[in-house]
């Protein structure tokens, strides 16, 4: 299943990533446009980033709270049956 997550995040990045490729110049230093001094390209790949951690984070607590949902459910099961 975590394997399953990890590679949908994969593809969602490589998505995302071809999205700008088209964009890329050949020579990126003389041509790279800038946003304040930080060079466009670099804050699409921190914006990348960004998207990617918050995906990994929602995929761990999604995994947390389906991990409690079973344990709970296991308690509930074994009080059950020990009454």
């Amino acid at each position: 299943m975590e394997n399953m997550m990890n590679n949908n995040s994969n593809k969602k990045r490589q998505q995302k990533q071809s999205k700008f490729a088209s964009t890329k110049q050949p020579n990126l230093q003389q041509n790279q446009p800038f946003v304040g001094d930080i060079p466009a390209i670099q804050i699409t790949q921190m914006t990348l980033d960004e998207e990617e951690n918050q995906s990994l984070k929602e995929e761990k607590q999604t995994k947390l709270l389906l991990e409690l949902t079973e344990n709970s459910e296991k308690i509930n099961k074994n009080n059950k049956h020990n009454n």
